[in-house]
């Protein structure tokens, strides 16, 4: 099995700011998790 090095996001500054810009790719529809229920995703 292959291990791979996690790093938390708030660890490098260069890492945080990567994610940062990526988040601002998104829609603004995804800036919400949907959390499925028992009728489907809500």
């Amino acid at each position: 099995m292959t291990w791979i090095r996690t790093i938390p996001p708030d660890a490098d500054e260069k890492l945080r700011a990567a994610v940062e810009a990526q988040r601002a790719l998104y829609p603004k529809e995804y800036a919400d998790p949907v959390h499925p229920t028992h009728r489907g995703v809500s």
